[in-house]
This record gives structure tokens, sequence and C-alpha cells, in this order.
């Protein structure tokens, strides 16, 4: 992610730029966008990748009012490849959790279903 005092003040949109800019960089014509929370209160980015389909991200609050649990989120879907692996998982949805912790994610019940493993 961007330098830190290159950041914004709200960490929030901080992994909203860093989910638009590795989107974009696999996909040139994806598009994202911040949905709304999950019912268990997961917050909620759906990308669209015109001709590959539709994904979905979501963020537990313990990570996005962290910085630095929001660089291992980045670090942790980096290293999983996760834009390459999001079309093969069943909901297409991943989630962060502290610690960098990655796990598929069906956002319309906000469940998850196990690790996305590296």
């Amino acid at each position: 992610m961007a330098d830190r005092e290159a950041r914004g003040a709200d960490p929030r949109s901080d992994f909203e730029e860093f989910i638009r800019s590795e989107a974009r960089s696999h996909w040139p014509e994806a598009e994202v966008r911040y949905r709304s929370r999950a019912r268990k209160g997961s917050h909620c980015w759906q990308v669209d990748a015109p001709g590959v389909g539709e994904f979905w991200v979501g963020a537990t609050e313990d990570v996005l009012r962290d910085r630095g649990e929001i660089d291992a989120a980045a670090e942790g879907l980096r290293r999983r490849s996760w834009l390459d692996r999001l079309p093969d998982v069943p909901t297409h949805g991943v989630q962060v959790r502290p610690g960098g912790r990655v796990l598929q994610w069906n956002p319309e019940r906000d469940d998850t279903i196990g690790e996305l493993e590296e």
C-alpha cells in the first residue's frame, strides 16, 4: 500500500483504494464500489470485472480500524493471488480478518466457508 503519510484520514477509503488499484491492474475495466454492511456487520465491496464476473470483498470492522491490519490484509490478499483465484471461489467472495487472514466468504449470509489457502 501507499506510504502511511500519503494516506487519507479514513482507513476504509484506503482499503477501498487498495481493492480498486489491485482490481484495475488485473482487469483494466474493473469497477469497485462500496455496497453496504453485510448481515453480520462486515463491510462489503463489489468488484465488477467485465467479461469475467462479479466478485465480493469483505472486511471486518476491526481490520478497518487499524492501518496495520489493513496492511496485513493487503499482504494476505496478494500472497494468496486473490484476484486470480476469485473466479474459482464458489461464492466469488473473500473476507479479510485480523492478522492478514483471508477466508472464502458468502456476502449474502455474511458467513465464511474456510481459509483461502496460500
